[in-house]
């Protein structure tokens, strides 16, 4: 369906907030808020230690919008996918700062099971996704078109799972 890459979430006015791109290295004196399990952490196993950085602290936390409380706070910062923060940029509680080139990518796929035919109200609403990804226009990007020429971020979004139909395919690097 799309692409929606990963932020570096963090609070208005936190050192990384005026950079362009964080690298693995700004992690090093930071405290980090992923998603347990913290063993299969994409930032912990994708991005940190394939480049031997060892953040201050590392904390679990379940939920998203405690992470992003957390985040206002000032208590620490977080790498979530744009879809699930862009109106919190939008309104300037926090900052979406991305990762170096070439950032981290999730694709976004429809998947079906064979026996179970969809449903026309299913039909249409992968039709919609495919067409204009959930909450552009509260988190505008580049255009899909310049994304794919490698002129920019795509400003994709994402699609919740949705009565067994949506899942979300491995992560990429681009």
């Amino acid at each position: 369906l799309f692409e929606d890459d990963v932020l570096i979430v963090v609070p208005p006015g936190h050192r990384l907030a005026a950079k362009n791109f964080v690298t693995p290295e700004d992690f090093a004196t930071e405290n980090i808020l992923v998603y347990p399990p913290k063993s299969e952490s994409t930032l912990v196993t994708k991005i940190l230690e394939p480049a031997g950085i060892r953040p201050r602290k590392i904390q679990e936390v379940l939920l998203t919008e405690v992470i992003l409380e957390m985040i206002i706070g000032g208590l620490a910062i977080a790498a979530l996918p744009r879809w699930a923060v862009g109106p919190r940029v939008a309104s300037g509680a926090v900052m979406g700062v991305p990762l170096e080139p070439p950032g981290y990518h999730w694709q976004w796929s429809v998947a079906q099971l064979r026996d179970n035919p969809r449903p026309d109200y299913v039909r249409e609403f992968v039709r919609i996704l495919a067409e204009r990804p959930m909450l552009a226009d509260f988190f505008p990007g580049p255009s899909r078109s310049q994304s794919q020429a490698g002129q920019g971020r795509h400003p994709g979004h994402a699609a919740e799972t949705f009565s067994g139909q949506l899942a979300r395919s491995s992560p990429r690097f681009r």
